[in-house]
């Protein structure tokens, strides 16, 4: 799997403002990586998106959290950098406040993995 599957892609809020939205798996290149979010367009009277790389070793049963970027509140590119990750990697975006129908498209950067 490649980020280019991941090239880019929209999330919208459901009624609850709850939904959330997972990317396809990668494997990891290196343990310590810096990872970039472009939002091109968005749309909320109120609230964030938010957007956290989780992630697991292949025989893991279940994801956890390698870091949070920064809330996301209008357009523009954010960063992150991670250690230590595990073998798999992947975003959870999901959303704090706002209401129905809320909308962020996203652009995420080939990750720049760098030496351990």
């Amino acid at each position: 799997m490649s980020y280019a599957t991941l090239a880019g892609f929209s999330v919208v809020s459901d009624v609850s403002g709850a939904a959330v939205y997972y990317t396809p798996p990668i494997a990891r290149e290196a343990l310590n990586a810096t990872f970039s979010i472009e939002t091109t367009h968005f749309y909320m009277a109120s609230g964030s998106v938010v957007v956290t790389v989780e992630h697991k070793d292949f025989a893991d049963t279940s994801w956890s959290t390698a870091g949070t970027f920064a809330s996301i509140t209008g357009t523009g590119v954010d960063t992150l950098d991670v250690s230590a990750l595990k073998g798999e990697i992947r975003f959870k975006v999901g959303f704090g406040g706002g209401a129905a129908n809320d909308f962020a498209h996203l652009v995420v950067a080939a990750p720049t993995w760098r030496p351990e």
